[in-house]
């Protein structure tokens, strides 16, 4: 049995926010009580000793309740306001208790959406992708465009573990960096033992290659701190770096693939050699580009 004061908390914090109402019929279905906030739900001018589930639609063949309770999850009682209406049974009588889940109904569908939002991202990227890689018959147009390269090194991969552990911990990683660096308008490019190189610029973007990769590292590293990925492996060293590359593609057995050609990838992975673990190490002109809360932030650092 909790203490009183613990179960006082409990239902403070339940009900908190929540806007209660409640409503009480007898074991014919007759209004004999009610209070709270019924108001928030457009309930008024309720009537004693009249049959409830007239004067409250909603109820109809609902009560009186025999001995299970009864939840209607979400209903809606204007445009603007939602509600759990919970019935459940007393030795005399049954009660209905109205719960405001407006804003919860909100945040998940704002969660959906957003849910919605990355897939429609995520599959217009890889047309996109598609478009400018092998999968494509017709040459890609030489360009020179601005990009950034994100080049992350897995750490915590020893030979000291068996094979199938040890690609077991890279697939995880790889899975959740695929779709982070998608995410923010990347590409994972290429993967050379436990390098990863990503290219953000080339898939069309509101905002710039180098935010991008940023964005991407940060929320790398925040998925890592709060998953089961930390468990596994030492968190990655990243370095990022950006300048203008030629892009364009070349033919190989009848089919075209993409190509960059420039000094980028290769920088990244040379500055990759100073990278620590957990910190962000980005080139020095890259550095001197990003707003000043991206400076300041603890795991971003200047190559110098």
């Amino acid at each position: 049995m909790l203490p009183s004061p613990v179960v006082d908390h409990i239902i403070g914090m339940a009900i908190k926010d929540r806007s209660p109402a409640y409503l009480c019929s007898d074991k014919r279905g007759q209004l004999i009580g009610w209070g709270g906030e019924l108001e928030v739900y457009g309930i008024q001018g309720l009537k004693l000793k009249e049959p409830i589930n007239i004067q409250l639609p909603f109820l109809e063949g609902l009560l009186p309740l025999e001995e299970t309770s009864c939840l209607l999850p979400c209903l809606k009682f204007n445009e603007k306001v939602s509600a759990d209406v919970h019935i459940f049974p007393d030795s005399n009588c049954d009660w209905i208790l109205l719960l405001n889940v407006t804003s919860l109904e909100m945040e998940q569908i704002l969660r959906q959406q957003k849910i919605n939002d990355l897939n429609l991202l995520r599959q217009n990227q890889v047309k996109q992708v598609n478009q400018l890689s092998h999968l494509r018959n017709e040459a890609i147009t030489p360009s020179v465009v601005e990009i950034a390269v994100m080049c992350l090194k897995l750490n915590g991969l020893t030979l000291i573990e068996s094979p199938i552990s040890a690609f077991s911990k890279f697939n995880l990683y790889i899975r959740s960096i695929t779709s982070t660096v998608a995410d923010e308008a990347g590409i994972v490019d290429n993967i050379i033992g436990n390098l990863i190189i990503a290219i953000f610029g080339i898939v069309p973007s509101t905002s710039t290659p180098i935010k991008n990769a940023v964005r991407a590292a940060i929320r790398i590293f925040e998925t890592i701190q709060e998953s089961s990925l930390r468990e596994n492996l030492t968190e990655p060293a990243i370095v990022i770096v950006s300048d203008k590359n030629l892009l364009g593609s070349f033919r190989f057995k009848n089919q075209n693939y993409l190509s960059i050609i420039g000094g980028s990838i290769e920088r990244a992975v040379e500055i990759q050699q100073r990278a620590v673990s957990s910190q962000i190490l980005v080139d020095k002109e890259t550095f001197e580009k990003l707003e000043p809360s991206l400076q300041k932030h603890p795991q971003i650092f200047k190559n110098s």
